[in-house]
């Protein structure tokens, strides 16, 4: 995943942050993006672990 969103839009995680500073906002597309990734993946981990709690 990495390497599809540093291809896709030219960022990688670690120097996002810092383009931030610089007032980019492909860099604010993509940290919105990121976080959003991070906490759809976050609901979806706790969606899952429930659906297998309550289906054992």
């Amino acid at each position: 995943m990495f390497g599809v969103g540093w291809g896709i839009a030219g960022f990688c995680p670690g120097g996002a942050i810092p383009a931030l500073g610089l007032m980019r906002p492909e860099a604010a597309i993509f940290v919105a993006a990121m976080l959003g990734g991070i906490l759809l993946a976050r609901v979806l981990r706790r969606w899952m672990e429930a659906r297998h709690v309550a289906v054992s």
